[in-house]
């Protein structure tokens, strides 16, 4: 209680009163803080009584947690499952040692009871309300989330360049964590990198913060060269002028941390001396007494040490063996024994080579997208191949590696990216093309669309559960269209000669596409005669089906909102994270728009359908084959979102009962059947998959190799959801052949989607 007006604190107070013993008092404090008390008044604190009370053993705190369970249901008319408490007991073991039970899990329970009140708290929830306490990414804590090492060396190796020995130990470190190996007494992995500059010892850092974190924003990153005098300790842990310490204060509020200490060379030797205590038990005490744990930290110290030497010899027949053993020496004679001892793992980055540029050329790039003049413009870059190869060459520089790279990026793209956006005004998303021509870069703009939101009525309305029977007598109605004119069809082919099929080939007989579909007409047929019968008996109940999770969001404003003098700005909604995030979040949690008898009257709507569209295709002989291709407007990337797109189109087509063969490597799908050309013929358009913090990847799809617009006709966020602009529905991305189903059915033109609705006759009067 001291202020700065003067010396009085509060056991100046209230000390007399308790001398006198009128007073009586119960102090609460943890070891640390009474230690603390008695440092500053030591004729106060020998006024107490000190009883130490221990953690419960591990029974009596779980009862405790049962019965306060019991009491925060009462309270907050929640419902907490087992399971929670399970994750909750797993959480504590692992991640909060530092916190005893049963307070520690009882804290971060209250808080889940107050936030999900009148609801159900189960695993899924601890682990979203940890995530956003520790700031780590939920697969690292979730045993269900399994990860294979090879994938993640793999995806580490995409950010970090030329540097194998490091992609190998950040991947065991992230599988370290994951599988609660590390040593409780120590931090979780503590790293020397040593190499020259440019060669990615801080994106190593940064790529590892990602992972644990989902951003590299989280690194805790500290400059050693703003700790070289003697009052450095002091800053680092705090000091009578600023008692919350710089290192100590950022870990006690982020105790989940990766900690870089950029060039530890530079530092003063007390600071290394304290390096010695954080690396062997993990704990630093503050200049106010507090012990701060470093048990869930990562330590990362860089340092260019011995890069001078081994710079000498790059270029005289020098291999990585020799490098090391310089690198080595030269650690060995600058920093003490006791230090190195104390690190879990040195690694030495190796020189970048010609061979690495290119990888780091679109590394660089990347960063350049994620600047407010290409984000808040909405502009995607794509630089073509050999226009990238031009400016890597230029900026290859053995001894300053990525560094050189980097600034020969600005002074090529930027400046040229800058002039063009400069002179470009429009509200619209743009992709800026640059390609190489007469050693010179040339830039071509395109602007991309949104396709349109469906007016209403693009889909029937279904009727009450007791008004089924007429929705199905309709539905049957236009089945019995469809028989009457295959019935005319094959008889005016009987007396006609022969047609032409398949490629163009003409036959004298009716193909097996024929029978098939008019095999498929009859079991649709029956299919819908049963339920209509069924819709008589009052106690009938439909089929239990498998509702739809389609829902609507809201997106792009509909051309009546336009007259109302509703708009939005479409680029900020769906061009940024943020937008993109929102909708996401909006579908996660939006009510569910079709139960299960929506959902059947809307199966056997589309089914019938798809039928006319058969048909009308089989009446007007239209090309029975289609090709889709699918390619990246962005090179060097969007790989993972065309396999995701041909294994998608695969499995719909191989459920709707499409023949169909994947072309990998041409990154095309050939399809054969009645009516897929005009069934396709939507899909044709601009994808874009949003992954990470960054512009979205934008996946064209053509239509046999035909040029298609440059249309945006569905959103994919992170392998979560999908959205579709044409329906304003989202879906989850592991869509199933019905929901698809609808979704093909919004991108048929809309005279072919006028002309095969089954409810475009009069309805049965009954």
């Amino acid at each position: 209680g001291k202020s700065a007006s003067n010396d009085m604190t509060l056991a100046d107070v209230l000390r007399p009163y308790l001398e006198k013993r009128e007073l009586q008092l119960i102090l609460i404090a943890t070891p640390e803080e009474w230690k603390t008390v008695q440092e500053r008044g030591r004729r106060f604190s020998n006024l107490f009584r000190v009883i130490r009370m221990e953690p419960p053993p591990l029974e009596t705190a779980i009862d405790i947690i049962l019965e306060k369970r019991r009491r925060l249901e009462q309270e907050h008319d929640t419902e907490i499952k087992l399971q929670a408490l399970h994750q909750l007991l797993d959480i504590q073991r692992n991640f909060l040692r530092d916190k005893p039970l049963p307070g520690s899990v009882l804290r971060l329970l209250e808080q889940l009871c107050v936030k999900y009140r009148q609801g159900v708290v189960d695993a899924p929830e601890v682990r979203q309300e940890f995530m956003a306490y520790s700031g780590l990414q939920e697969q690292i804590f979730d045993v269900s989330a399994a990860e294979e090492k090879e994938e993640t060396a793999r995806l580490i190796a995409r950010e970090l360049v030329g540097q194998p020995e490091a992609v190998r130990a950040l991947s065991d470190v992230i599988h370290l964590v994951k599988a609660k190996l590390n040593n409780p007494q120590r931090p979780l992995s503590s790293f020397l990198f040593v190499g020259p500059t440019g060669v990615g010892k801080t994106q190593a850092a940064k790529v590892l913060s990602k992972f644990l974190k989902g951003s590299e924003d989280q690194l805790l990153r500290f400059d050693m060269n703003e700790y070289i005098d003697s009052g450095s300790l002091e800053r680092l842990v705090g000091g009578p002028g600023q008692p919350e310490g710089q290192l100590t204060g950022a870990v006690r509020y982020q105790p989940f941390s990766i900690l870089l200490l950029d060039e530890i060379e530079k530092a003063h030797p007390m600071v290394h001396d304290l390096l010695l205590q954080l690396l062997d038990d993990a704990r630093l005490t503050d200049s106010l007494g507090r012990t701060v744990n470093f048990s869930n930290t990562i330590i990362i110290m860089t340092s260019n040490i011995g890069a001078s030497e081994a710079g000498h010899q790059l270029g005289f027949g020098s291999d990585n063996s020799r490098l090391a053993d310089t690198y080595r020496r030269a650690m060995e004679r600058f920093f003490r024994p006791e230090l190195l001892n104390r690190i879990d793992q040195t690694i030495i980055f190796n020189p970048l080579q010609p061979e690495h540029i290119l990888g780091i050329a679109r590394l660089q790039i990347q960063e350049l997208l994620k600047r407010d003049g290409f984000v808040r413009r909405a502009t995607i870059l794509n630089i073509e191949q050999p226009a990238l190869q031009w400016v890597a060459q230029r900026g290859f520089d053995a001894r300053m590696g990525g560094r050189a790279l980097k600034r020969q990026i600005e002074k090529d793209l930027t400046a040229l990216s800058a002039e063009q956006l400069v002179h470009t005004h429009t509200d619209v998303p743009l992709l800026m093309d640059i390609y190489l021509q007469d050693q010179s870069l040339r830039p071509k703009i395109r602007p991309l669309s949104f396709a349109s939101r469906l007016d209403n009525g693009w889909l029937p309305a279904t009727p009450e559960e007791t008004r089924g029977k007429p929705f199905y007598l309709r539905l049957l109605r236009a089945l019995e269209h469809v028989r009457e004119r295959l019935e005319r069809y094959e008889a005016d082919y009987s007396s006609a000669g022969p047609v032409v099929f398949t490629d163009g080939a003409s036959s004298s007989e009716l193909g097996w596409e024929y029978y098939d579909y008019k095999a498929k007409v009859a079991q649709v047929q029956e299919e819908t005669q049963n339920i209509s019968l069924g819709f008589r008996d009052r106690y009938y109940k439909i089929g239990p089906a498998i509702p739809l999770r389609l829902k609507a969001v809201k997106l792009v404003p509909r051309r009546e909102d336009f007259a109302k003098g509703i708009r939005e700005n479409i680029r900020d909604l769906l061009f940024q994270q943020e937008g993109i995030e929102e909708i996401s979040d909006a579908y996660r949690y939006a009510n569910v728009q079709f139960d299960s008898l929506k959902t059947e009257f809307y199966n056997y709507f589309l089914k019938v359908a798809f039928l006319e569209l058969q048909l009308r295709a089989l009446l007007a002989e239209e090309p029975m084959q289609v090709r889709l291709t699918i390619t990246s407007n962005v090179e060097g990337m969007g790989g993972e979102e065309i396999t995701y797109l041909l294994e998608l189109y695969a499995r719909i087509l191989a459920e709707l009962d499409f023949s169909h063969k994947v072309l990998e490597e041409e990154q095309a799908i050939e399809i054969k059947g009645l009516g897929v050309s005009s069934l396709m013929s939507g899909e044709a358009g601009m994808h874009l998959f949003y992954r990470g913090n960054r512009n979205p990847v934008p996946i064209q799809v053509r239509l046999n190799e035909e040029p298609s617009e440059l249309a945006v006709i569905r959103l994919y966020y992170e392998g979560k959801t999908l959205t579709d602009l044409r329906t304003g529905f989202s879906n989850d991305s592991n869509i199933t052949t019905n929901e698809f189903s609808m979704l093909l059915y919004a991108g048929l033109p809309a005279h072919i989607r006028k002309a095969v609705n089954p409810f475009r006759h009069a309805p049965t009067q009954h």
